[in-house]
């Protein structure tokens, strides 16, 4: 199946003659067997560049550490935070955060990817406004409890006339 879809891509490319069977390759599902694979690859085709974007878990560090002995170029990126310290230390750039989603629309340049990120960062100011907000409500009512702003609860229940 996957040998279809890479011939299949190649072709919509035109570019079919330059499809080699032999550079589809599985390693496998188990995540140290496939860290194993990989820095077998890794060392015995002296990689240039590695790409290390997506989930990782305990293999991150020996990924990135294949790489480095070799050389490479490398741009890591995960979502789970708890490998991203792994990376920046082994790695020549790290995506930290969001800015892995953030990356392809920055790289890109689509006005819709573009839109959706500019929404994104909004929606989060927003939020942090109403936080702020939130947060001296509830210390006006800490220091002053009978005033009319620390019973905001009540106002927006019940209008003016609660006060």
């Amino acid at each position: 199946i996957v040998e279809d879809l890479v011939r299949d891509a190649y072709r919509d490319a035109r570019r079919l003659s330059a499809f080699d069977q032999q550079n589809i390759i599985f390693l496998s599902e188990s995540q140290f067997a496939f860290a194993s694979g990989y820095m077998g690859i890794v060392h015995r085709e002296q990689v240039a560049s590695a790409f290390l974007f997506g989930y990782f878990a305990a293999e991150s560090l020996i990924l990135a550490e294949a790489g480095q002995q070799v050389g490479a170029m490398q741009v890591a990126a995960s979502v789970s935070p708890e490998q991203v310290p792994f990376f920046i230390c082994t790695c020549d750039y790290t995506l930290i955060g969001e800015e892995l989603y953030a990356s392809s629309a920055y790289l890109s340049r689509e006005p819709i990817q573009l839109g959706s990120l500019a929404g994104q960062d909004y929606a989060k100011l927003i939020f942090l406004l109403l936080i702020l907000i939130g947060t001296g409500i509830v210390t006006w009512n800490s220091i002053f409890p009978g005033s009319t702003i620390g019973n905001i609860d009540s106002l927006l229940l019940y209008g003016w006339g609660a006060l």
